[in-house]
């Protein structure tokens, strides 16, 4: 399995404003994990209290837990090696995400099932 990152900044269409200030955009890191002709995608996206940091830091946390690979990709097992490295929630939904949707494309499955 080969897990790549990518950042993009997602420009809102209207700028939002609220009581902390206004948002004109996000940078959100898409993660993805390969193996042959499947590839399951996740998103981390900043929410409340997050800045523009998140995505960078985001994706340090997660190179850190795959720099030994995935194992066998069981979403359990690398689920419970961020919790153990604590990593970020938005990163580790990230992953969570790219991994359920990886083995749901390899069953031939829809994500949900």
């Amino acid at each position: 399995m080969r897990v790549t990152f990518r950042t993009v900044r997602l420009t809102k269409l209207h700028p939002l404003t609220i009581s902390r200030g206004t948002s004109t955009g996000s940078n959100n890191l898409f993660v993805m994990v390969s193996d042959g002709d499947v590839t399951g995608i996740g998103e981390c996206a900043p929410g409340t209290g997050y800045d523009d940091t998140l995505a960078a830091e985001a994706q340090a946390q997660l190179e850190s837990i795959v720099q030994d690979g995935l194992g066998d990709g069981s979403p359990y097992a690398v689920y419970a090696r961020m919790a153990a490295a604590h990593v970020d929630p938005a990163a580790m939904a990230a992953m969570d995400v790219a991994l359920w949707d990886f083995w749901a494309k390899r069953a031939g499955l829809p994500l949900y099932r």
